[in-house]
């Protein structure tokens, strides 16, 4: 299966889901995430906003604030760029690129990574080679490439979880951990 089919098909099974059992596991996948030493360590969030039916970030954004570290949230250029910005409050976030909420550009808000930050990948899948099957944009990639250093993590539920490897291409950037309902994957760390 190419990367378009299997978008399709991991994103009917992430939508299909059930309610309960979203919020059961978005609770599990915050705490473990919260409670990574990587994340405990770090001094900025970069995050994805959580759409649709990915797993929620919002309790992972302010428990974040909660442990008084700096929250950075994508936003995408008229020039098909990503860029973070510094947020403290969702209610800074509008819709945007995509129908994503996003906050609006403000130069004196730009976030670059540190060798301490800790970052959030959203994706449709993952798997075990620690690849993740995006949305097609390119966008993560992109700026991970000039940002080697930063500590990835990708959540999702466990069904999201790929038992083969994924189709990737040369500039697929493999995530450092995977964090599910159930478990956490980590490949090994240069910390």
């Amino acid at each position: 299966m190419d990367k378009r089919e299997q978008r399709k098909r991991y994103k009917a099974v992430r939508n299909g889901i059930s309610a309960q059992e979203r919020s059961g596991a978005q609770c599990a996948i915050a705490e473990r995430a919260v409670s990574l030493p990587e994340f405990i360590k770090c001094d900025i969030l970069f995050s994805y906003v959580s759409f649709g039916s990915e797993v929620s970030t919002l309790d992972i954004i302010k428990r974040a604030w909660d442990m008084g570290k700096r929250v950075a949230v994508p936003l995408v250029t008229e020039e098909s760029n990503m860029c973070f910005m510094y947020i403290s409050s969702a209610e800074e976030l509008k819709k945007g690129s995509y129908g994503i909420p996003e906050p609006e550009y403000d130069r004196g808000k730009l976030a670059l990574p540190t060798e301490s930050s800790f970052m959030l990948l959203p994706g449709l899948a993952f798997d075990m080679c620690f690849y993740r099957l995006g949305y097609g944009g390119g966008y993560y990639d992109r700026y991970l490439a000039r940002y080697p250093y930063v500590i990835k993590a990708g959540i999702c539920f466990e069904a999201q979880l790929a038992a083969e490897p994924l189709p990737r291409d040369k500039n697929d950037i493999p995530t450092d951990i995977i964090i599910t309902e159930n478990k956490v994957l980590k490949r090994s760390l240069k910390i």
